[in-house]
């Protein structure tokens, strides 16, 4: 039924680590997927290990942006 993107999630630093995020973006995948949505794509910096390792851990692949945009990586997971 198409792809859906999140942008720009934080956590504030005194909620790093407490597993907002997860629930937060597993609470998306499950809404998206109520609604029949079966990708959601992800946008983080390569810097963002923290993030990146959350989104490897709940089954995101990554996927590499254009050249022009190399300080992202994209993490796309399909249901």
């Amino acid at each position: 039924m198409g792809r859906r993107r999140t942008r720009r999630t934080r956590a504030a630093r005194s909620h790093v680590g407490r597993g907002f995020g997860r629930t937060l973006i597993e609470a998306v995948m499950h809404a998206l997927a109520l609604q029949g949505h079966d990708t959601l794509t992800l946008a983080v910096t390569r810097r963002n290990h923290r993030a990146r390792h959350l989104y490897q851990s709940l089954g995101f692949a990554e996927v590499p942006l254009p050249a022009s945009n190399e300080s992202e990586q994209q993490r796309t997971r399909s249901s």
